[in-house]
């Protein structure tokens, strides 16, 4: 009876915790000023420099100093190992890739799989489309808002000399999908909740948070939950699992949720021109889902000048890396 009691207050105080974290960075974004800008963190890359994340599944350090370099491993690795991933429905594959003594991992993921309609947690959306390419897509528009926050990806279609032991690429052969480098020694929103981690710097989290609204928004990604949001090593949020944005709509799907915006990204999307987007993202996205894209670029910009004239432009357009 007294170890149920304790189990009980034991799960109220982990409950009470994670609460107390969710208001306390809420507070961060409604009431903070420049203090949210400036704490250290990284919130992603001003240049095409890498992070410095990437390693091997040993943990050493691999050479890559930029996006294409770990875009080009991908491209041309051979297939050393592989096995299915048991979480999530679209079945996608772990592979373990090897190219000039260097090896990494990688999800491969080749779902295509359209419904009429489709039961969202926000309702029914018609014309679902759950893809791969929504993936290599969210990568490319990541890059072009400045954003080092989506893991590379790239398109590739698989041959028998890709793979090392020959025998395991009969399902793959020819077979086209989206390569993606895995972050090692990540874990879960989910994860963190379960095991009850606070992050260090709660201001930084919640600046992240933030910026994941916003992507989010403007990609129309309505299937993010706690299984992926991905948490690296140095608590940097990575945006995965977008096969099931870019969904036919010209409006935001939570434009609530946003508050703040970095300065120099308010600068790119006032910029940002269609002709740009078109060249980065034709052949993983259809002209209308470019066209509704840039739709939700202008309804995003016009929210933040909304609460630009409630709220002044020092509250919600703040100076910090992107």
């Amino acid at each position: 009876m007294m170890n149920g009691i304790k189990s009980i207050k034991r799960n109220r105080f982990k409950v009470e915790r994670i609460a107390l974290l969710e208001i306390i960075v809420l507070f961060v974004l409604l009431t903070t000023g420049p203090a949210w800008a400036s704490s250290p963190g990284q919130v992603g890359d001003s240049d095409s420099r890498s992070s410095g994340v990437w390693i091997d599944p040993e943990g050493n350090p691999l050479p890559f100093e930029t996006p294409e370099e770990v875009e080009a491993f991908l491209e041309t690795a051979r297939v050393v190992e592989m096995k299915k991933i048991p979480v999530g429905v679209t079945k996608p594959r772990k592979m373990l890739l090897e190219k000039d003594g260097l090896r990494m991992h990688a999800i491969f993921r080749d779902v295509e799989d359209f419904k009429h309609k489709w039961e969202s947690p926000r309702g029914v959306r018609i014309n679902f489309h759950d893809s791969c390419m929504y993936e290599y897509a969210a990568y490319r528009f990541a890059r072009v808002l400045g954003l080092e926050r989506v893991p590379p990806v790239v398109i590739r279609e698989f041959k028998k000399e890709d793979f090392v032991n020959p025998k395991s690429c009969n399902k793959l052969r020819k077979k086209k999908g989206t390569l993606q480098a895995w972050v090692e020694n990540a874990m879960t929103e989910k994860d963190r909740r379960d095991r009850d981690v606070i992050p260090p710097d709660v201001v930084s989290w919640g600046r992240q948070f933030q910026l994941m609204r916003i992507f989010d928004n403007l990609i129309f990604n309505e299937d993010r939950n706690q299984g992926n949001i991905l948490i690296g090593p140095d608590w940097r949020i990575w945006f995965i699992d977008s096969t099931r944005a870019f969904m036919p709509y010209p409006n935001l799907s939570e434009p609530e949720t946003i508050k703040r915006c970095d300065r120099r990204l308010w600068k790119v999307l006032l910029q940002l021109d269609e002709e740009t987007v078109k060249q980065e993202l034709e052949g993983s996205l259809s002209p209308r889902l470019i066209r509704c894209l840039m739709k939700r670029v202008e309804c995003l910009i016009a929210h933040l000048q909304s609460l630009i004239d409630e709220r002044g432009e020092h509250l919600v357009i703040v100076d910090a890396e992107i």
